[in-house]
Order: structure tokens, then C-alpha cells, then sequence
């Protein structure tokens, strides 16, 4: 039996959907409509992810240019810039994406369990403090940034993760 949802998780789960919609439809108002992609996900070693033929930047984010280290703990061996790393880690399956124009792109995951709200991935990123937010960027974006920093996550932190 699940517990009783409140007021806030439903307001959340509200914000977040008009959220999605609104850039999805941002995504489509261009003379053609853009398609969603979806498939099996490919992350290239400068943070393009390559779905179905299509290969997208993460739309309103910058990945943080960490320098390059190897991932050791999963086989093969793994070398890239540190945030594509954990790119990779995040982007582990079945992805879709909303085209937002030009390159870019709003791609998400699906949550870890049935019925689970899709994961932004640009969101996780930010959150972590392996991305900054870009000029294009939605305000929640940077807000994600500016608690980030001051969890002194990721790139904001003292005790930078060492993610092997």
C-alpha cells in the first residue's frame, strides 16, 4: 500500500510536467515538427548522445571540462573527460529525445522503478556539479546550478569525487 501523496508531491509532479510540456512544445515550434527520438542511448567521448541515428547536446547545458581520467571499475576500460564519465554512468539504456532546435536537445531516462517520473538528464548533471548551466538555459536550470554549488557538489567541491 503506498502512503498518502501530499499537497507538495502533487504540486511537484504538476511543475514538472508543465515544465516538460512547455519545453516540448518550445522544441516543436519550429515550421517542421520535431520528432521524439528514442532507442538505445551512445555517449560520445565530447558528451554528444547518439539515439537512433540522431546525435544530440544536452539542451541549456554546458558539460564541465574536468580532464581526462579511466573509469576502472567496470569492464572494458573506460577513458574520457571526467563529466562524460559520469554521463555515461547516467545515460545506461533507453533514452528519449525532444529536439529543441539546431543540435540540442531535451533527453531523459526513465525513472528506477515502474510508473517513476522520467529523468531529466541535463538535471542530474547539473545537480551532481558535472555541468553548467548555458545561456539558453530554463531557470530551473540554474537554479539546480546555484544548489550545486552550495552543496559544493561535483566541479563547486573541495573534495572533488574521483569517480573510478
Amino acid at each position: 500500500m503506498q502512503p498518502p501523496v501530499g499537497k507538495a508531491t502533487v504540486f511537484r509532479r504538476i511543475f514538472r510536467a508543465g515544465a516538460v510540456s512547455f519545453l516540448f512544445s518550445l522544441a516543436c515550434s519550429g515550421l517542421a515538427v520535431a520528432q521524439t527520438v528514442d532507442g538505445l542511448a551512445r555517449v560520445g567521448d565530447d558528451g554528444r548522445i547518439s539515439v537512433s541515428g540522431h546525435t544530440f547536446r544536452l539542451y541549456g547545458i554546458d558539460l564541465a571540462r574536468l580532464g581526462r581520467d579511466c573509469r576502472t571499475t567496470r569492464r572494458p576500460v573506460r577513458c574520457a573527460d571526467k563529466s562524460v564519465l559520469v554521463l555515461r554512468d547516467i545515460v545506461d539504456g533507453f533514452v528519449h529525445c525532444h529536439p529543441a532546435g539546431g543540435d540540442e536537445a531535451l533527453c531523459t531516462i526513465a525513472g528506477k522503478r515502474m510508473f517513476d517520473e522520467r529523468i531529466d538528464i541535463a538535471e542530474r548533471l547539473l545537480i551532481e556539479g558535472f555541468a553548467f548551466a548555458g545561456e539558453n538555459a530554463p531557470a530551473r536550470y540554474r537554479r539546480l546550478e546555484r544548489v550545486a554549488r552550495s552543496r559544493e557538489n561535483g566541479v563547486w567541491g573541495d573534495d572533488f569525487i574521483d569517480i573510478r
